[in-house]
């Protein structure tokens, strides 16, 4: 009975000794485990990432060989480019966390994903530095005014924006349309307004003339009335509440005076910028009723035919005039001799016919 007794003792420490030391192993074994786990995940993370790549490169492939069928091929490959970040994120994350488990131990070594980029150039193949000279002229009028991008950029600020915080301050007209709610008309700003208008009536004499004329007459005429206007809008302004509103009307101007003042020391510069504005206004009022562009594409195209249209209103050419003979003949025009159908080359032409 005691001999029996002993030997299940032995029998259970056995056991629990064996089960002890198979829980070591498998607790020796939970990293290696999970090294090998984040890797799997990683390969497939990696796999995913590649075909996403190479079905972008794809349908790249095929648009350059077979051209654009259709807008839906070029939201296409947007969608897939968008696609692409999803696993391209998705396979960082998980090389990250395999190279986490690969460093708990030393069976396992951690996967590096292949890099689906332009790998760089072998160090034994020569290298050569080639430094192209900056251009000294226009290409396109021969100017040699030429200035990087960016700089020499002068400030020239309207007119009327200055005017029209004067002018709604002094408005009689809209104060009896409001009756007894509108606010009353303001002394200041009326003189302000009449002040201005002055400006304004030399400038439309001017209108047309050279920069040249139009920069002396604006130095024997529009010189001393912005001196003046100056002086009085300071004096004014020192009387006057900061909280009034025609306070914050004159100090639109004020802090800005070199600006409002810029047009009288270069006559390329205008008053206003009206006209590029009435230019901008048709955009503006009818982007609501301009559903038809439906993408991004279409929107580009109406840009460039915008553009289009700009340009030979600015060339003094009758848009539809240019645009129905260059629609017709650009099939047949030489690659070469495109640049003779631009508006200004395009007018040329025509004065040279009328004249024969």
């Amino acid at each position: 009975m005691g001999i029996n007794s002993s030997y299940d003792s032995i029998m259970v420490v056995s056991e629990a000794s064996e089960a002890e030391t198979k829980a070591c192993e498998a607790e020796a074994r939970a990293p290696t485990a999970e090294a090998e786990a984040a890797n799997a995940q990683e390969k497939v993370s990696a796999a995913e990432a590649e075909i996403a790549f190479l079905k972008l490169a794809i349908e790249k492939l095929r648009r350059e060989f077979f051209g654009s069928r259709s807008e839906r091929k070029q939201r296409l490959l947007d969608q897939l480019e968008l696609q692409l970040d999803e696993p391209e994120v998705s396979a960082t994350e998980d090389e990250l966390a395999a190279e986490k488990a690969a460093a708990e131990t030393t069976q396992v070594k951690g996967f590096t994903r292949r890099r689906t980029g332009r790998k760089p150039l072998p160090a034994h193949l020569p290298r050569e530095r080639v430094v192209v000279p900056g251009p000294t002229s226009c290409a396109c009028c021969g100017s040699e005014k030429l200035s990087k991008i960016g700089q020499d950029i002068t400030e020239a600020l309207c007119w009327s924006h200055g005017r029209r915080k004067f002018y709604e301050l002094a408005d009689i007209a809209a104060g009896k349309r409001r009756g007894k709610r509108a606010p009353p008309i303001s002394p200041l700003a009326l003189e302000a307004v009449t002040r201005i208008d002055a400006l304004f009536d030399i400038e439309r004499a001017i209108n047309g003339e050279t920069a040249d004329r139009r920069l002396a007459v604006r130095r024997e005429r529009s010189a001393p009335l912005i001196a003046e206007l100056e002086e009085w809008m300071r004096a004014e302004r020192a009387r006057l509440s900061r909280h009034a509103d025609v306070a914050k009307a004159m100090d639109y101007m004020l802090k800005r005076w070199d600006g409002f003042a810029r047009f009288l020391g270069d006559g390329r510069i205008c008053l206003t910028n009206n006209a590029a504005e009435r230019a901008l206004r048709p955009l503006c009022l009818g982007r609501k009723s301009w559903l038809f562009a439906g993408s991004d594409r279409g929107g580009e195209r109406a840009a460039a035919m915008y553009t289009l249209i700009g340009t030979a209103k600015l060339n003094d050419v009758d848009p539809q005039a240019w645009l129905a003979d260059v629609l017709a003949r650009i099939a047949e025009q030489p690659q070469t001799r495109l640049h003779e159908l631009l508006p200004w080359h395009w007018k040329a032409e025509r004065q040279q016919a009328l004249a024969a």
